[in-house]
């Protein structure tokens, strides 16, 4: 149903049972936890998204956005640097500095 944020997490959970290496079930749940304002849950998710598949640009991007409402401003203005370079496009969707 639109909006059950368990639910997703529940199939995200079962897409990483199916496959561990899946990173953007990772990711995917990652979001579904900053919707949850879960954001050390989400920073986890986006990170171990970032390990299984380094050139992610935008968990690069998302684990930034995280970071940020954690209050780890240097960690996110890394993130979205690293975002950027991955994906220049990104860069018109990153916080001004």
């Amino acid at each position: 149903a639109k909006g059950d944020l368990d639910g997703a997490i529940a199939d995200d959970d079962k897409a990483i049972e199916l496959d561990p290496n899946f990173a953007a079930a990772y990711h995917n749940r990652g979001l579904v936890k900053m919707d949850k304002h879960d954001f050390a849950g989400a920073v986890a998710d986006f990170s171990k998204a970032i390990e299984l598949s380094p050139n992610f640009a935008v968990a690069y991007y998302n684990r930034g956005r995280a970071r940020q409402a954690e209050g780890d401003i240097p960690g996110s203005v890394a993130d979205h640097d690293k975002a950027i370079a991955l994906s220049p496009a990104l860069g018109n969707l990153t916080p001004p500095r």
